[in-house]
């Protein structure tokens, strides 16, 4: 398998700054350590990294953060804004056709999304979450707190009702040697409800 050639060195990092690879393996970071594309950048609490990579572009990574290494990154190609928008006369063309009650998909390009958008080989067919982060704010753990004069007091259980222990006494027995006795065990014992021992 050929190497991969490095995508970007790291300037500065402070604090716990990892790195991990494809198959999962972390590795602490430091300044002047090279980083391979589609690596994950792991920022812990406290922690910054700053990167440069492509032509002298500079990527900072803040605390908490997680960025993958990826071509996307230095992207140069980008869109003009200007081809997706609708010019006056596309709009003019689209309200008389609306008038007219002709069809104005012809008047339209056709978006790039669904099963037929898009150039083929032109990206993934989904989307990779690295984190999900999702806002709490402090009211929603806020409760109404009691006072001690409102916490529900509990009178002394009746423990009438509960099954009493049976009282079991010591029972003993002589025999000469190598001679087995044959004891009543349960003769002395009794039970508080009168229930059958065994």
């Amino acid at each position: 398998m050929a190497a991969r050639e490095y995508f970007a060195t790291v300037v500065t990092a402070v604090g716990k700054v990892q790195a991990r690879d494809e198959n999962g393996r972390l590795r602490d970071i430091r300044a002047g350590d090279v980083l391979q594309e589609g690596e994950t950048v792991i920022t812990q609490t406290g922690a910054r990294v700053e990167l440069v990579y492509g032509e002298s572009q500079h990527l900072f990574v803040e605390p908490n953060e997680t960025i993958r290494l990826t071509r996307d990154l230095d992207a140069t190609d980008y869109t003009d804004p200007s081809e997706g928008s609708l010019t006056d006369a596309t709009i003019e063309e689209i309200i008389l056709a609306i008038e007219q009650g002709d069809d104005i998909e012809s008047l339209l390009e056709a978006p790039a999304a669904g099963l037929v958008g898009g150039e083929s080989g032109g990206g993934s067919s989904f989307v990779r979450l690295l984190r999900v982060v999702e806002e709490t704010s402090p009211l929603a753990f806020q409760f109404e707190s009691l006072s001690v004069s409102e916490i529900p007091s509990f009178e002394e259980a009746d423990t009438t009702l509960l099954n009493q222990l049976p009282e079991a006494f010591t029972d003993t027995g002589t025999t000469p040697e190598d001679t087995p006795v044959t004891l009543a065990v349960l003769d002395n014992d009794s039970d508080p409800e009168n229930d059958a021992i065994s």
